[in-house]
């Protein structure tokens, strides 16, 4: 929560399983929050890479959109 105040957090976390540590703090900061994948959607993204962080009802998507 310290990184956001300071203008340094994430834009969004994307967790294959809940964290309930993470998940009211993203909560209180509106900062979205992607859990729950069938498969870990980390092993697809690299550092640096431009995503898309997309939620269509019930389901959230993540597409990459250009690799670093």
């Amino acid at each position: 929560m310290g990184l956001l105040y300071q203008g340094k957090g994430p834009t969004a976390i994307v967790n294959r399983d809940v964290c309930t540590l993470t998940l009211p703090g993203c909560s209180l900061l509106n900062v979205p929050y992607g859990h729950g994948f069938e498969h870990d959607p980390c092993m697809l993204v690299n550092d640096g890479d431009s995503i898309r962080f997309e939620r269509k009802g019930d389901s959230v998507s993540i597409t990459v959109l250009e690799r670093a």
